[in-house]
């Protein structure tokens, strides 16, 4: 009878010798769900598994025209593995494989999958549309957190009339969260825009039909 080491080290020779005696094994992510849309820059990654199995991690997010802005491929022991560092953006999809014993695959067999999961932040610079108001002095409206600027733009809505385009007839950014109209914005109820702006990346515009007061 063979001992436990002399059998151990024959299985690792029948593999080596065998082809496809280690099959290449894909796995996919419990969480995030495909195609779900997450809130934070360094997500989490869970597939099923083994937890004292190893698996090899690949990740690329990417922007929504396709630019590369984070690639990732580390081997680990376990079934989790959260993203070294934040996205360096706001709005990205990630493409990931979880596999087993497949040293072939590479980045572009990575990036021909197509996107798992999204994350976007934006939401979290949103504009409360409650808390605009309209005085003499000009707008105000609730600052929004982490927001550096605002765009503030007024808009002629004669167009909704015709069913033109509209036609800003004011524009301007501030770092406050308000902002003297000029006359010209002031005439004709105008319809005003505003969109807060945080590390960089905008957020939603939300957009209030008003008149002047």
């Amino acid at each position: 009878m063979k001992r436990p080491a002399q059998r151990h080290a024959l299985s690792i020779l029948l593999c080596l010798c065998i082809p496809g005696a280690w099959a290449c094994e894909r796995i996919e992510l419990s969480a995030p769900a495909r195609l779900q849309t997450l809130a934070d820059r360094q997500p989490t990654l869970v597939w099923l598994g083994e937890p004292d199995q190893r698996f090899r991690v690949q990740v690329a997010a990417l922007l929504p025209e396709a630019r590369l802005v984070s690639l990732h491929d580390v081997e680990i022991v376990g079934t989790r593995w959260r993203l070294p560092e934040p996205l360096p953006v706001a709005r990205a999809s990630l493409k990931v494989v979880v596999s087993r014993h497949c040293p072939s695959l590479d980045t572009q067999d990575l990036l021909a999958q197509g996107p798992w999961f999204f994350v976007d932040v934006r939401p979290a610079c949103a504009m409360d549309a409650g808390s605009l108001q309209v005085t003499e002095q000009g707008l105000r409206w609730a600052p929004v957190a982490n927001a550096q600027r605002y765009s503030v733009r007024a808009f002629d809505p004669s167009g909704f009339a015709t069913g033109e385009a509209l036609v800003p007839v004011a524009e301007s950014e501030v770092r406050e969260p308000h902002w003297p109209p000029t006359d010209a914005a002031r005439e004709g109820m105008p319809v005003w825009t505003i969109q807060a702006s945080c590390d960089g990346q905008w957020g939603r515009p939300v957009a209030w039909p008003l008149v002047h007061r």
